[in-house]
Order: C-alpha cells, then sequence, then structure tokens
C-alpha cells in the first residue's frame, strides 16, 4: 500500500532512457490504504478526506512530472462510486462516501482540462452501464489487487482500445452508407417519397435518429459517402 509513488519515481528514471508513446495512470484508492471499503475495518470520515486528498495531490504530482519530460498522451482514471454493504450490514456513512467519491471524480476531471494531451477514461460511467459489482471483483483484488473482474478487464479494455485506435491512428475516418432500409426505411424507387417510413413514429423515428446519429459523426470530421443502386 502507498508505494506507487516511489514506484513511480524508478518507472521515470527507466522512461527517460525510452520513448513511451502512451501513459495510463490510475490510481484506486483501496491501494493507497487498506482501510478505504476494507470489509473488516472502519474509517473515520475526515481520515477518509484526507486520504482522498493526498491521492489527488499524487495524480497532479504524476501527471507533471511525466509532462516534464514527455509529450505522450496520458489517461486518467476516475474512480467509480460503490455502494457495496460490509458484510450484508447497512452503511450509515454510504452517502458521505458517494459525496467524497463525487469530489474525487470532479477533482480528475480538473487535471485532465489542466494538462495537455490528458484524457479521462469513465470508470465511473463503465460501472453504472454495467453494474459496480459485474465490473470490479473483491476477490480479485485480495487474490492480485487487479481490480477488474473478467466483465471488467474486457469493458475497461475495449474503452481503452478506443483510445489506442485514436491516438495511433487506427481509427475509422470513413462510412460508406447505403439508402434504402439504411438511411430511410423501404425502397424509395418502389415506394416513393411518400412512402418511405422516416419521421417522428415508429419505425421512422428509427431511421430519424439514425440520420442524426451519423450527421454528428460528420460534424466530428468523419466523411460520409453514399453506395446505393436506387435511381434518385
Amino acid at each position: 500500500y502507498n508505494n506507487y509513488l516511489s514506484e513511480f519515481i524508478k518507472f521515470i528514471e527507466f522512461s527517460n532512457k525510452k520513448k513511451i508513446d502512451l501513459f495510463i495512470v490510475s490510481i484506486f484508492p483501496e491501494s493507497f490504504s487498506e482501510k478505504i471499503n476494507h470489509l473488516f475495518s472502519e474509517i473515520k470520515l475526515k481520515e477518509q478526506n484526507d486520504i482522498y486528498k493526498k491521492i489527488i495531490l499524487d495524480i497532479k504530482e504524476i501527471v507533471h512530472k511525466i509532462r516534464q519530460f514527455s509529450e505522450a498522451p496520458i489517461l486518467l482514471t476516475n474512480y467509480p462510486n460503490t455502494l457495496e454493504k460490509k458484510l450484508n450490514l447497512e452503511n450509515d456513512d454510504i452517502f458521505d462516501n458517494i459525496e467524497i467519491n463525487n469530489w474525487f471524480n470532479k477533482e480528475v476531471s480538473k487535471i485532465v482540462d489542466n494538462f495537455k494531451s490528458t484524457h479521462l477514461v469513465d470508470l465511473k460511467k463503465i460501472a453504472y452501464q454495467f453494474g459496480y459489482n459485474n465490473i470490479f471483483s473483491n476477490q480479485y483484488w485480495y487474490n492480485t489487487m487487479l481490480p477488474f473482474s473478467n466483465l471488467g478487464v474486457v469493458e475497461t479494455s475495449k474503452k481503452l482500445s478506443k483510445f489506442f485506435f485514436h491516438f495511433f491512428g487506427k481509427n475509422h475516418k470513413l462510412i460508406i452508407l447505403d439508402a434504402d432500409n439504411t438511411l430511410w426505411g423501404g425502397i424509395l424507387g418502389e415506394e416513393g417519397i411518400n412512402g418511405i417510413k422516416l419521421g417522428d413514429n415508429i419505425p421512422g423515428v428509427y431511421y430519424k435518429n439514425f440520420q442524426s446519429h451519423i450527421k454528428n459523426l460528420k460534424n466530428k470530421g468523419i466523411i460520409l459517402a453514399l453506395c446505393s443502386k436506387n435511381d434518385l
């Protein structure tokens, strides 16, 4: 516990001799102190606050040191809220813990905004989408200090891969679209402009929302192309 700063300094000494393409900074409060979210221990609210504040200072220091010798992208993770009960008992401090976690994540977002080429990996969103207990595993944490379950590893890897594709030029830049039953429902050449399905009712709303989505992609720089046999 609480050894990551010394380990990071050793890593900096190694990194100065190598070209690093990407940095991932992910510090879970549990790695700082065994008292955080431990099933068999209690921690005072002030002590927990102090630990979280110290972790934020450490993260700032780590990102600052990286920027001193490298311009490589930095991926910084936030920290999901947990509503977990201890030994199936009600936790009276659960809402205080949520407030602390929310503060922690806001501070992480500030760090992302304040340092160039630093990006947020939203673990909180992944946990919300799939469920905290499905993404994280106490068993894996206590056995290996890896916080993720098998599903958590898969979903976090998917999230990270999107950044990798973007940073290293492997992301998609062109979308080629058909027209019939893609941009609208039905076949325009057979049903006419008034016969196709496109609008606010089902199923036309599906195509309308799809068009809005690809327009958003176009605004982000994606090239759209049409490939259709339709006689327009």
